[in-house]
């Protein structure tokens, strides 16, 4: 139990389940549908049997959504999806809800439970279909709040992550600055590795348009058109040079060098030189070594930079699943 509610799409379908149920309860104390004025001594006993079913029927629909469809309450995942998620478990919730009210009110106003779905040999669906009437329209006003919610904890979790990658990139420049060098023992050997293998040579599309390049000085690559401007170090000063190539033809050369990682359809960055990571309105951002330009991080390909980031200052590897993004 202490393990399932760990997982945060877990929590949130709690914390959804029992905020509709006080909602309900408040709802139905304000406008007092179905005539629950006339209830007297029982009537709140009824508000508290209709909340605390809310809750379960809530957090049945939440693990159906989660579970069965597929569909979590996932910070990790797009917020659009998250929507659309939030949304499902909603139309999972008014049938099933509106089939426990029907059946409460039978056992509570019927002389048997059933009476209140048959009567004379036929189905009676008009009390369902009343109550049913009554949830969408509570579960429509309700979604606005969890469309709220679902922006602050998507961007919550957002900002957590960004807070931890840059601990870590912090973190790293605080060893580098006090000389700590074992931690990036593996990583100036896989350097190494690859400067050893030889320069870069790229060759451009029209006369003396070529550059030759250690890997491991690279600092970032920007698609302008049908050029590339390729930024790197000389002599640890940040230059740069234009070549008529594609991007396409850059990350081919680059494939096989695992801190060279392609984080936007315009641009392919070292993540050795990645000084922060911030999070804007438009998406990811990342401030590289000795240039002022904010590299974007597109939709797309940050699951891959938030993972390759966090593993390479970890010291593990990311999963392979998230190296099968491409270039169009």
């Amino acid at each position: 139990m202490k393990q399932f509610f760990s997982i945060p799409q877990n929590i949130r379908i709690l914390r959804e389940a029992v905020l509709s149920g006080i909602f309900t309860y408040l709802v139905m104390g304000l406008i007092a549908p179905f005539n629950l004025d006339q209830l007297d001594s029982i009537r709140y006993i009824y508000f508290i049997y209709i909340s605390l079913s809310s809750i379960i029927v809530g957090i049945i629909s939440g693990l159906i959504s989660t579970y069965v469809l597929k569909m979590p309450l996932d910070p990790s995942l797009p917020l659009n999806k998250v929507h659309r998620n939030a949304m499902v478990m909603q139309l999972v919730n008014a049938p099933l809800l509106a089939i426990v009210l029907t059946t409460i009110n039978g056992s509570m106003f019927c002389n048997h439970t059933a009476d209140i779905w048959w009567y004379d040999g036929h189905i009676i669906l008009e009390p369902y279909l009343h109550f049913l009437y009554y949830v969408i329209a509570i579960d429509i006003i309700f979604f606005i709040g969890t469309f709220i919610r679902n922006r602050n904890w998507h961007l919550h979790y957002q900002l957590d992550e960004v807070r931890a990658i840059n601990a870590l990139l912090e973190q790293k420049a605080e060893e580098n600055d006090l000389g700590v060098i074992e931690k990036e023992k593996s990583k100036e050997e896989e350097r190494q590795k690859f400067d050893e293998e030889g320069k870069q040579h790229f060759i451009g599309h029209s006369s003396n348009s070529e550059l030759e390049v250690l890997p491991s000085q690279i600092l970032y690559v920007e698609a302008m058109a049908n050029y590339a401007d390729i930024w790197y170090l000389d002599q640890d000063t940040p230059t740069h040079k234009l070549l008529r190539i594609t991007l396409k033809e850059i990350k081919e050369s680059l494939d096989s060098i695992p801190f060279m990682v392609q984080c936007h359809r315009a641009f392919i960055v070292n993540l050795n030189f990645v000084v922060t990571m911030t999070n804007r309105s438009n998406g990811y951002q990342l401030q590289m070594f000795g240039t002022e330009k904010q590299i974007p991080v597109s939709r797309t390909f940050t699951p891959l930079i938030k993972q390759k980031l966090q593993s390479r200052l970890l010291g593990n590897q990311a999963p392979k699943y998230l190296e099968s993004t491409i270039i169009d």
